[in-house]
């Protein structure tokens, strides 16, 4: 019986960390350009606490994205993992990967320019990175299962 994973096995999970490499990129762009728009646009964030005389519906905003941005994680984990376990096409597998990387990077870009607060770019970047991580750790190990055929 051989233990050792066979050679596609190795290049798909290659192809997996550098799909999911691709979306941290496209997620730090995404956070780096809410750094430079949130404060030139901030006239334009109708949700800014200057414009609207209280810090709360920013917050309330910015806690509500923060909150979808976490509870996605799990879900999607299950989803990888699904995906991967039953063979779905590889590249729909990784695009779902890379998606998953940098959707946060959406969230910065979306919450910095409706409210003109620059620092949320931060806490999404460190998701971005948290989801590439995770993801890496645990759905590679599923890309190639040994059916009863390869045995």
């Amino acid at each position: 019986m051989n233990t050792t994973p066979p050679r596609t096995s190795q290049r798909a999970r290659r192809t997996f960390v550098w799909y999911g490499v691709g979306g941290l990129v496209l997620g730090t762009l995404f956070c780096l350009l809410t750094w430079l728009l949130s404060a030139p646009t901030s006239w334009l964030a109708f949700l800014s606490p200057e414009r609207l005389g209280s810090p709360w519906p920013t917050r309330i905003l910015l806690f509500g994205l923060g909150l979808i941005v976490v509870s996605e994680i799990p879900m999607m984990l299950w989803v990888l993992i699904r995906m991967a376990k039953e063979r779905q096409v590889r590249f729909l597998t990784n695009l779902t990967h890379a998606t998953y990387t940098a959707f946060p990077g959406v969230y910065a870009l979306m919450g910095g320019l409706l409210t003109g607060q620059r620092w949320w770019a931060w806490p999404m970047l460190f998701i971005c990175v948290f989801r590439f991580t995770v993801s890496t750790l645990a759905v590679p190990q599923h890309l190639h299962i040994q059916t009863n055929i390869e045995a």
